[in-house]
């Protein structure tokens, strides 16, 4: 009985750290650089630097906002 009840939980912890152990190794920095947000000149919404327009060194969300 005692012996089935060990074997339970020790499956439960090798799974949970597996699953665990691999989410926290995506998470981490890997080198990839992220993109700068940006803030629109005309509505003041946010958007990645490499998504927003840029016109007289002003940052725009979209042609609407031009």
């Amino acid at each position: 009985m005692i012996v089935k009840l060990l074997v339970i939980v020790g499956v439960i912890y090798v799974v949970y750290n597996l699953y665990f152990k691999t989410k926290i190794d995506n998470t981490q920095d890997k080198g990839e650089e992220v993109d700068t947000m940006v803030k629109c000149s005309n509505c003041g919404v946010y958007v990645a630097k490499s998504d927003a327009i840029v016109k007289s060194d002003k940052y725009y969300c979209s042609k609407e906002c031009l």
